[in-house]
């Protein structure tokens, strides 16, 4: 069986634990409209389950944050992939007089084929492109 994505296998555990089909509306409810990231911190469901998850299916995010770099007007943070491959995000801050907002720059790529010299992930060259849940959890990080 191929499972595709965090929440598919999320599924499966609660379906094997028999678990109610709510408390997968629960955790969908927790990582997109609360931001919680660690399924032990998810407190609507008893901690069993909590535990269960966290054990079975692994961090909730499939990047991990290896680096950082901030300043007043940029976040950069350098992920990896599951599977060994780096990419950045960066979180720009735009403050004028109008009023101050954000800004994401999400990767597609893991590498760039263009190569252009000003850019170092172009210098590494073309790896792979990301996957859906690579790209999304780069937004759910912030």
């Amino acid at each position: 069986m191929s499972i595709n994505s965090k929440l598919e296998l999320i599924k499966i555990i609660l379906e094997m634990i028999r678990a109610p089909s709510y408390y997968l509306d629960e955790v969908r409810r927790f990582i997109y409209q609360k931001g919680v990231l660690d399924f032990g911190k998810m407190t609507s469901l008893p901690k069993s389950v909590r535990q269960t998850l966290k054990t079975r299916a692994g961090p909730v995010l499939s990047l991990t944050k290896i680096g950082e770099t901030k300043s007043d007007q940029a976040q950069k943070i350098l992920f990896v992939t599951r599977d060994g491959q780096r990419l950045e995000t960066v979180r720009m801050l735009f403050k004028s007089k109008s009023g101050d907002h954000e800004s994401l720059c999400i990767s597609s790529q893991s590498g760039c084929a263009l190569g252009c010299k000003f850019c170092a992930t172009g210098a590494i060259g073309f790896k792979k492109n990301l996957t859906s849940e690579e790209i999304s959890d780069q937004v759910l990080y912030f």
